[in-house]
């Protein structure tokens, strides 16, 4: 059995500069990624919402991507397809370019609602024009997912029956159309559901993802909490022994105080009798003695 030969030193070079290639690359890609699920975040928000948006960013992203391949693939492949139509194919992909637009400019609620709304409105038109891309499984995302991001309870029931009664008009009782992918090119038809399909799974797992990242940053929120409220307690027991220490020193204040001032002040009473008690003294030096009127000094 023999050997490989050994890689010569251009071989060397050029795999490493290869594998740098891709690394880059990667690194390129997801900063592009990051940046996109960074639209429209701003530091005011709590940690649920930037979560929540940073989903639907990604979630519209990815089906901006599955929008530009779908007329991409028909327009390679479906040379019979009428134009008005491949136009109407075409409305899913600009929505969500609109979609992120109004997320850049602040309008969260705006492009939820836009989203959840006109995102199953778009899909309808092109079923009723008779085109049949094998997207109807979208619908029971869209219902899903409204759960998650739509506050309203209103839009949120609004946006979940009209889902599902959408999937259930065009996957169920209307079945005739005449422009079926599936019939004109089987291979973009696999790769429409393929997405699909795709598409549903990623957003389900960035979903459980951002939940499971959000449960860490509140559970180590949560650690950070309990040690400072540990600190706080140790801190509050040092006052409480400072405020004692302080209050024992006021109390000895006060009662040195307190006995000076008695002190003092019996010393001046003592003082204040003395010489009294002198005047008087004085004063009746000569009571005993007769005619004391008649003495003169």
């Amino acid at each position: 059995m023999g050997y490989l030969p050994p890689l010569s030193e251009s071989h060397r070079q050029h795999a490493g500069t290869f594998a740098y290639k891709l690394k880059l690359l990667q690194q390129n890609i997801e900063t592009f990624l990051y940046t996109v699920k960074r639209i429209g975040i701003t530091p005011e928000m709590s940690e649920a919402d930037k979560s929540k948006l940073g989903i639907f960013n990604n979630l519209i992203f990815f089906q901006l991507l599955t929008g530009i391949a779908l007329p991409v693939l028909i327009l390679y492949n479906a040379h019979n397809f009428p134009a008005d139509g491949w136009i109407k194919v075409c409305l899913p992909a600009l929505l969500s370019v609109g979609v992120l637009i109004m997320n850049a400019y602040r309008k969260t609620k705006e492009a939820l609602i836009a989203y959840f709304f006109l995102y199953p409105v778009f899909i309808c038109i092109i079923y009723m024009h008779g085109i049949n891309l094998g997207v109807e499984l979208s619908f029971v995302l869209y219902g899903i997912l409204s759960v998650f991001f739509l506050q309203d309870l209103g839009y949120m029931i609004f946006s979940i029956c009209f889902s599902m009664v959408s999937y259930f008009i065009l996957a169920v009782v209307w079945k005739t159309y005449p422009f079926q992918l599936s019939q004109t090119n089987f291979t973009a038809y696999l790769i429409n559901q393929g997405l699909s399909i795709l598409y549903i799974f990623y957003g389900l797992y960035l979903i459980k993802t951002e939940n499971t990242s959000y449960q860490g940053h509140i559970l180590l929120k949560n650690e950070v909490l309990h040690k400072t409220n540990k600190e706080i307690e140790i801190q509050a027991e040092r006052l409480q022994k400072q405020a004692q220490e302080l209050d024992r020193l006021n109390s000895l204040k006060n009662k040195t105080f307190s006995a000076i001032n008695i002190f003092g002040l019996a010393i001046g009473v003592a003082a204040f009798l003395l010489i009294v008690n002198y005047i008087r003294f004085e004063y009746s030096y000569d009571e005993a003695l007769l005619n004391k009127e008649r003495i003169f000094r």
